[in-house]
């Protein structure tokens, strides 16, 4: 069960009137969120030139202002930051608020798409740890394969299984997370695949 601190955050928010709120959201729609990487910190100038303002639900999430063009900066082929929705970084409080992080786990993330849910879960275990990232789509698993190989992260396997396939394990992994959004995707193409069979039958 989630603790119920954890559904009613506790981290701070200044202000609470429509304006505040209003002007929050108008200061981040110029700004793109990403995760820094402390692996891969450069000692240079690029620090001092990183403009930013902070995620507050996420230690290494930033809200980077006037970023470069990602596919032609190699910072981010050299890892030194991660982009992803910042929503999406509520993972890193949920999984603190929630597991302890100071042991070495076995953890296990189903449906585990492009990887970008699986760099933010092993950057937090201890080196000690094992994340093992699956997914059942050849394309995502080379995309898991290589956003994880870019940040420099070794605690980690990725498998290309059906999830059924981990039931001869059971009792193995502390930690099971799986990635909802995929499920529903995979779920509706797989009943639009079965719609278009029938009708095609018929």
């Amino acid at each position: 069960m989630i603790p119920q601190d954890t559904i009613s955050p506790s981290y701070p928010i200044e202000g609470s009137g429509r304006e505040e709120i209003s002007g929050l959201g108008q200061n981040v729609e110029n700004e793109t969120p990403i995760r820094l990487n402390p692996l891969r910190m450069p000692e240079n100038s690029w620090v001092e030139d990183f403009k930013s303002t902070p995620i507050i639900w996420s230690d290494l999430g930033k809200y980077w202002q006037n970023p470069p063009d990602f596919r032609q900066d190699p910072y981010y082929y050299g890892g030194v930051y991660f982009p992803q929705k910042a929503s999406s970084m509520f993972l890193e409080y949920v999984i603190k608020k929630t597991i302890n992080l100071t042991s070495d786990l076995r953890v296990l993330e189903l449906n585990a798409g492009n990887g970008e849910n699986s760099t933010l879960i092993a950057g937090l275990l201890s080196p000690g740890s094992l994340l093992v990232s699956n997914d059942s789509n050849n394309y995502k698993v080379n995309s898991i394969t290589s956003n994880l190989g870019k940040l420099g992260l070794l605690n980690t396997w990725v498998t290309q299984n059906n999830p059924g396939d981990f039931q001869n394990l059971a009792g193995f992994f502390d930690v099971l997370l799986i990635n909802g959004n995929e499920l529903l995707l995979k779920e509706v193409a797989e009943h639009q695949g079965s719609e278009s069979n029938t009708s095609g039958a018929f």
